[in-house]
């Protein structure tokens, strides 16, 4: 492969003897400085008059040699400026002296490619550049020099066609490139269907101008006139990674502390997705605001901003964790600052943080060769965010460069409320780091809380899920409330009245250059993505604001919708606020707008409010929260629920009073029963709660048709509620806890109402992704229906004429013993049985529970191995649900399905066992711990022996007290006698009687003292020494554990003393 230019472009302008290498350029609008300039992305390309570059292009190269000094310098700045971004991208560094930079190089115009510079410092040679950098202890020093070593290079650098990869070498102290073989990668962009589900804004890259490059793949362009950044996906490893940050930007789009979704990036046929776009922070990065501010400037930062930014930080966090997803690489090259000077948090990914940020209990991790990203999670977010904390109050750019442990001594003046914080953090103890929504407490609380929140009224967009630019709030009222600007759709305008962002295929030019915006979506209904503690306004039940209509649990949601944006100064669209209600299920209501007559000449009218509910205030204590008492226990009671699981089915035994029971009817009810049971258990269950294992189209639509005969909620709402049973069982958060009450886990928790702020909160993107999820739970009420009622009362009337008895046997009582099956694994699963795997939660295991749920009562193995599709390991245990799931393998309905390792599972149980042991041995008199007795010398004992009456019997130096035990000795008064005063060590093992195991054991309850010195200790030193096998150990409750034969007294081949006769 031949080099298709050597430095391309370098050599192709025609210089000025005076052209400065540093200096300002002048441009048709403004002066600026040229590094101001090439901070905001522009292009600089040397001294430009009137817009237009005074370097004209030429095709004849020059004679380098030939040029001036000034010329050369001035040609090397153009190209850095042209072609080369002086701004890394990323960098990270691991412990096998190695390290790598990317920074970007322009190969056209708008095309960007990432260069690689690989360092390798373990063959490094003296005074070369390699070694230069190793010994560099702040990376932006680093920085520094390659920047100078590529300037010095430049001509030396050479490009292929297909290369992008390039390895650095250093001679004689300078940085020289040379190519390595590395083909693009071809990246098979997920499509759009799969990110359609969240309901975000699709901007086809044609509507974006581009502005300037920020950094490897990061750019700052405008879309319709906005400042935003786009983020492409670099590569095809990161394609998770990048679904998993729209979610989760998507998810906190509301949140005032995370930098600002604004939708993804598609290709021209709206097909592939290609990136998303984000907020602008024109302030940059945290790190280097700390860095101008603190290193180069040397004057500081104020701590009222360090404090107002700590605080946005923490909440920021905050709302990541609450709404189920992890930062992942919280640095402070991962918070801006906007140009509100207000911190935002960026970058939301699962990759793991640079080396140098990781918590201590990742070190043994990396030490073995794992990447970081293999421990992330709240607690690894949680320490960095003590770095975090750490780097802004002493102003380090770069804390992982200091040694550890970091910490904040009295002499740092800093709050001590700030220090704790700091402190819990840092902690190596992993247990101890609080939750970011607990930290925030800790802050004071004053003017600074929510200044932002007021400070500054300015118009301010509608998120409604695709327009930028539709709906204001002009102002504010003394009270805070917003003056709306209401903004009617014209009457012409194509919209499709659904809840949920439109996707039926309606071409694409409809609405973008026609009319310049998208169709109108109404608000999302769901904002309980916020902690209750900082956000006292959101309390609905439909989570994650995807695109799915509410469930039958989901009504009344709305209501609180409205309060929370007004607390936050977010834009309101009156005319499509509330979300679908039951008598409204599939046209909310789109003529608000119009009932609401202009208040003020400019249009702009105060809110009022669609419909009221004198009921109903957002200030007030949840119920769930307040006292039960009779006066208000109606309250209490979700009168809903009720009627499904109490009312009804009482109503279907009452009428079986008068219905008789026909055969048929109860052979299909049984079945029935059964199918729906299956339902339940293989499908809700172990396919899509625990994804256990993989089902194809017809088993899904079949295991949720059937399902939804159980009425036991959508898959999407069982699925949450029982993930977050898993993650927090028995705890407050656990949606049934067993701990308030066997009868509370079995109906309880549905029978009365539950806060949906102490729920946990759970990561549900699978389900959101999943078609057949989607479908149910948006048209549940009708599958409810039609599978519970319709469904059996057809199959009986049809086949047999048995149409009320279909209704009453086949529907109403199935139903209910359905239900009270399914709810006996909340209950029953935790209350009886044994625990053979693990004992610190309730879950057990109980061949009834098993016979009454399908095969769900092995509990205590499920939760210790919940994504294994069995419940029951061993093959005669009864679990139809295993049996049903290798059924539908066998037909190639089912495959993927996951089984622990029967090493590990052994394992839990061998543990499980000891620990049984444990407690077990801990009720045992296993005598006096030899450190515990008193040293006596030889002569103290043969005193007490013969003079002061003792029965004392020294025995491999252990000294017993057998004055009780001589009437009861087997062998007779007198042995027994004869050896006291004596060393009876020989006699004991062998000499006279080889005593058992059991004799060893009663001796151990009978020793007074250790002997000092004398050749009865070494007896003792050698039986230590000749037993190898024998390591002495202790159990889980601190006591020694002494197996059979391995007892002090037991000597393998005693050696007799002289008083041994």
């Amino acid at each position: 492969m031949n080099p298709r230019v050597s430095a391309p472009g370098l050599l192709g302008s025609l210089l000025d003897d005076d052209f400065p290498g540093h200096g300002t350029l002048q441009t048709g609008e403004s002066v600026v400085d040229e590094m101001d300039a090439r901070s905001m992305g522009q292009e600089s390309v040397g001294h430009v008059k009137g817009g237009e570059s005074t370097i004209p292009e030429s095709d004849v190269p020059l004679d380098a040699q030939s040029m001036t000094t000034s010329q050369h310098e001035a040609m090397i700045n153009d190209e850095l400026e042209r072609k080369w971004i002086l701004n890394l991208s990323m960098h990270f560094r691991d412990r096998s002296k190695r390290e790598k930079f990317f920074v970007t190089y322009r190969e056209e115009e708008h095309v960007w490619r990432r260069v690689t510079i690989s360092l390798d410092y373990r063959y490094a040679t003296p005074n070369s550049l390699e070694m230069d950098l190793f010994q560099t202890r702040y990376q932006r020093e680093k920085s520094a020099k390659i920047y100078e070593a590529i300037r010095e290079s430049l001509t030396d650098i050479k490009f292929y066609d297909t290369v992008t990869n390039l390895k650095l070498e250093t001679t004689d102290g300078r940085l020289h490139v040379h190519v390595v073989e590395d083909g693009n990668e071809i990246i098979n962009y997920p499509r759009v269907s799969q990110v359609r589900h969240l309901g975000c804004r699709r901007i086809r890259e044609r509507d974006i101008v581009f502005d300037s490059h920020m950094s490897g793949f990061v750019y700052k362009v405008k879309v319709h006139g906005h400042v935003l950044i786009k983020k492409e996906i670099p590569s095809q490893d990161t394609i998770e990674e990048f679904l998993y940050e729209v979610n989760a930007l998507n998810t906190l789009r509301y949140s005032n502390d995370v930098v600002r979704f604004y939708g993804v990036v598609v290709d021209e046929d709206d097909e592939y997705v290609k990136g998303l776009l984000i907020s602008y922070a024109s302030q940059g990065a945290l790190i280097d605001i700390i860095y101008d501010h603190c290193k180069e400037g040397n004057y500081g930062l104020p701590w009222a901003t360090k404090e107002r930014w700590a605080r946005q930080i923490v909440r920021g966090l905050a709302d990541v964790h609450d709404s189920g997803f992890v930062q992942g690489d919280f640095t402070l090259s991962n918070i801006v600052i906007d140009d509100l000077d207000n911190a935002k948090i960026i970058d939301i990914n699962r990759r793991g943080c640079p080396v140098g940020w990781e918590p201590p209990e990742a070190t043994a991790l990396i030490d073995a060769g794992h990447r970081i990203s293999m421990y992330i999670g709240v607690k690894s977010d949680l320490y960095q965010l003590g770095m975090v904390l750490w780097g802004l109050a002493m102003e380090e750019d770069e804390p992982e460069a200091h040694g550890r442990p970091l910490m904040l001594g009295p002499e740092i003046n800093v709050p001590d409320w700030y220090r704790q914080i700091t402190e819990i953090c840092l902690s190596a103890d992993p247990r101890m780091r609080q939750q970011a929504s607990v930290l925030l407490q800790m802050f004071p609380h004053g003017a600074q809380e929510d200044e932002h929140a007021f400070e500054k009224p300015h118009p301010i967009t509608a998120e409604d899920g695709h327009s930028l630019d539709e709906y204001f709030v002009d102002g504010y009222h003394a009270n805070t409330r917003p003056l709306i600007r209401t903004v009617e759709p014209p009457n012409d305008f194509l919209y499709s009245g659904r809840t949920y962002v439109d996707t039926s295929p309606v071409p694409y030019e409809q609405y973008y250059p026609a009319r310049g915006r998208s169709p109108p979506s109404p608000l999302p209904s769901d904002f309980d993505i916020c902690d209750s503690s900082r956000d006292p306004f959101s309390k609905t039940s439909w989570a994650a604001n995807r695109s799915v209509r509410p469930s039958y649990t989901d009504v009344g949601a709305a209501w609180v919708v409205l309060d929370w944006y007004l607390a936050h100064c977010s834009a309101l669209r009156v005319s499509r606020l509330l979300s679908p209600s039951p008598l409204n299920m599939s046209e909310p209501s789109t003529s608000a707008a119009k009932a609401q007559a202009a208040a003020f000449p400019d249009g702009t009218t105060d809110y009022k409010p669609l419909r009221t509910n004198a009921k109903w205030d957002a200030t007030k204590v949840h119920i769930a929260d307040t006292p039960m008492t009779w006066s208000n226990i109606h309250k209490h009671i979700n009168w809903l629920n009720t009627t499904f699981i109490i009312f009804i089915p009482m109503i279907g035994f009452i009428s079986a009073y008068w219905v008789p029971l026909q055969f048929y009817t109860a052979i299909f009810a049984v079945v029935y029963y059964f199918n729906t049971g299956l339902g339940i258990t293989a499908g809700y269950h172990r396919l899509w709660a625990h994804t256990s294992y993989k089902a194809t189209l017809p088993l899904k639509i079949y295991l949720a048709a059937v399902g939804a005969g159980a009425v036991e909620g959508s898959i999407r709402w069982w699925s949450t509620g029982h993930r977050a049973h898993h993650r927090y069982t028995d705890t407050e958060k656990d949606p049934y806890s067993v701990r308030k009450g066997l009868l509370y886990s079995h109906l309880g928790w549905m029978v009365f109402k539950q806060n949906p702020k102490r729920k946990g909160r759970t990561d549900i993107t699978d389900l959101n992704e999943d078609a057949v999820v989607v479908w149910q739970h948006r048209n549940y009420l009708k599958t409810v229906i039609s599978m519970a009622l319709v469904f059996p009362t057809l199959v009986c009337g049809l086949g047999w004429g048995d149409w009320l008895g279909g209704f009453i046997y086949g529907g109403i009582l199935r139903i209910c013993f359905v239900q009270q099956a399914t709810f006996c694994v909340n209950s029953l699963a935790h209350w009886l049985g044994d625990q053979p795997f693990d004992d610190r939660n309730s879950p057990r295991d109980h061949v009834i529970t098993a016979l009454v749920t399908l095969g769900e009562g092995y509990h205590n193995f499920h939760h210790e191995f919940p994504s294994d599709f069995r419940n029951a390991i061993e093959w005669w245990q009864y679990d139809p649900t295993k049996w049903m799931i290798c059924v539908w393998k066998y037909l190639g309905l089912a495959y993927d399905l996951k089984q622990f390792r029967a090493n590990e599972i052994e394992k839990g149980r061998v543990q499980q066992l000891q620990k049984k042991l444990d407690q077990k041995r801990s009720t045992l008199d296993w005598g006096t711990p030899l450190e515990q007795l008193p040293v006596i010398s030889w002569d103290d004992f043969v005193d007490d022996a013969k003079n002061k009456g003792k029965a004392l019997v020294a025995i491999a130096g252990v000294i017993h007290d057998v004055g009780d035990f001589i009437k009861d000795h087997p062998g007779g008064k007198a042995l027994i006698s004869s050896a006291i005063g004596k060393d009876a060590t020989a006699i004991f093992n062998g000499g006279v009687y080889l005593h058992s195991n059991a004799a060893h054991n009663l001796l151990s309850t009978m020793r007074v003292g250790v002997l000092r010195g004398g050749c009865e200790v070494e007896i003792w030193k050698r039986a230590q020494f000749e037993n190898k096998d024998v390591t002495y150990m202790n159990d889980s409750a601190g006591q020694r554990i002494v197996r059979a034969g391995s007892q002090v007294t037991k000597v393998v081949d005693p050696a007799a003393s002289a008083d041994a006769a």
